[in-house]
């Protein structure tokens, strides 16, 4: 089962997993609506944070202090193709799983917006945090 598709103003479609909200062994839940999600996503697609143009990753943060997203207190995005032209998204854990770390031009540039300070980049970058209880 799945929500509703959202069409992103590039024309991108984001579709809310159901896997990633219902409690599913496994796979990591949301924490945010699936409204917040999909601006998760919005934002990620307009600011280009994307290595490959496929995989996105995504970040909610106020001056240096990301916001959890996840129940596990996961805090960086991550949205996947899963059909054509349509993403869907999972709080991402880069110490877990290689592909949930952002890549270096998208650490840059949240760190030059001060979404995260460099510390937190450098943690991120060399997979030593999880969550922001890490």
């Amino acid at each position: 089962m799945h929500y509703q598709i959202r069409v992103a103003k590039s024309g991108k479609k984001h579709e809310c997993n159901i896997v990633h909200r219902n409690g599913t062994p496994g796979k990591s839940q949301w924490s945010i609506s699936v409204g917040e999600e999909f601006e998760l996503f919005e934002l990620a697609d307009e600011h280009h944070w994307t290595g490959d143009g496929r995989n996105y990753w995504s970040i909610k943060s106020n001056r240096q202090k990301p916001q959890p997203i996840g129940t596990r207190g996961e805090f960086i995005a991550r949205f996947l193709p899963h059909r054509e032209d349509t993403w869907h998204g999972f709080p991402g854990c880069p110490r877990e799983r290689k592909g949930d770390r952002p890549i270096n031009r998208v650490l840059n540039a949240w760190y030059e917006a001060q979404m995260i300070s460099w510390s937190l980049r450098k943690k991120i970058a060399r997979r030593q945090i999880c969550t922001l209880y890490d």
